[in-house]
């Protein structure tokens, strides 16, 4: 037995949305020369909506060493590092290694178009635990913002 099933729709419309998020300050927000164990460093970064609709985002880091730095000496220090990452609310977006950090949080940070902006706050760690070692070792990391 053949079965054909057909279903209209009149009444389609479609629509374009623009999303997009702006960052600010646009330079770094995070400088500290040789952070010994048990320190912190802490830096607040807007960010807002200035799409046309409400949006999800996610934040990864991109890090690398720099110039006084190899790849293993950076890769054993972002391994170390500890970030945590707080919304206003306040509400800990991310806590744990800095290379570690991606696609966080989990199921998106919802910003509406009715909040438009709000305040991150990023503390870096070196934890206790940590040798002397580490805080001669560079390294440079980008924080990356998605948004779907």
């Amino acid at each position: 037995m053949k079965f054909t099933f057909q279903a209209k729709s009149t009444n389609n419309a479609s629509k374009s949305v623009y999303l997009n998020i702006t960052l600010s300050p646009e330079e770094a927000i995070i400088h500290k020369d040789n952070l010994l164990p048990g320190e912190s460093i802490s830096a607040t970064l807007t960010v807002e909506n200035t799409g046309t609709v409400d949006a999800f985002y996610y934040i990864s880091t991109d890090w690398s060493p720099d110039d006084s730095s190899t790849q293993i000496q950076a890769t054993r220090l972002a391994h170390e590092l500890e970030i945590t990452v707080e919304a206003p609310d306040p509400t800990i977006l991310y806590s744990g290694k800095l290379a570690e950090l991606i696609n966080q949080p989990k199921n998106g940070r919802l910003l509406t178009l009715d909040m438009i902006k709000e305040e991150i706050t990023f503390t870096i760690t070196l934890p206790s635990t940590a040798s002397n070692s580490l805080a001669r070792i560079g390294i440079t990391f980008d924080l990356i913002f998605v948004v779907t």
